[in-house]
């Protein structure tokens, strides 16, 4: 492993998880929330960023957690690992309002300085609860298209997380059998989540 790729849900463990597995195997880490935003929650520039992620990709060796769609062809692309954390969104918001207590007034660690953490406010929870229908999808779709080379994990439960960072290094058949953790189903699961969004929509209306 020497270039990975953390994606999933906000809440999900994504900045923990690329420390951890960036300490054992001794990669640098990078958080791209803190290449996305500048101090005072200003948006940085689309294309300064997207070129930052395009020149990390190229590097040999790296850890990349976060989303930021426009970027994964170039991340899935270069990856050899790619982890999707996706643990149920109950979990997720229990973590999210942990964090602001936790951060609240203050930046964290993976965030660009004088970005103090907030109580989660309705757009962030929402972004949690759309997740599987809206940012789901782009990341099935993005494996399928960028990431095929790559071995492939999906964690679905906390114990697979700790069974993950406990060893990394584990081939993808033993690790899929270890964890729970398989390949995604390509357009199947998107074609499904894209279904829901269209039938949740049509309710709203």
């Amino acid at each position: 492993m020497r270039r990975v790729v953390i994606v999933g849900n906000a809440g999900a463990g994504k900045s923990m998880l690329a420390r951890e597995v960036g300490q054992r195997l001794n990669l640098p880490i990078h958080h791209l929330d803190a290449l996305f935003w500048k101090p005072g929650w200003v948006e940085s520039e689309r294309a300064a960023s997207t070129a930052l992620v395009d020149a990390l990709a190229a590097c040999d060796r790296w850890v990349a957690e976060g989303n930021y769609s426009r970027t994964f062809p170039a991340r899935f692309g270069r990856a050899d690992t790619v982890v999707w954390v996706d643990l149920p969104r109950t979990t997720c918001t229990r973590r999210i309002f942990a964090r602001a207590f936790e951060w609240r007034g203050r930046s964290r660690p993976d965030m660009a300085p004088n970005c103090p953490e907030e109580l989660p406010d309705l757009k962030v929870l929402r972004y949690i609860w759309t997740f599987p229908y809206t940012i789901g999808p782009k990341i099935t779709k993005a494996m399928a298209a960028h990431g095929e080379h790559a071995r492939l994990l999906r964690l679905r439960r906390e114990h697979d997380v700790a069974a993950f960072v406990a060893d990394p290094l584990t081939s993808p058949r033993r690790r899929t059998r270890a964890c729970g953790c398989r390949p995604w189903r390509g357009t199947r699961d998107a074609s499904r989540s894209s279904r829901r969004a269209v039938l949740r929509g049509a309710a709203a209306r």
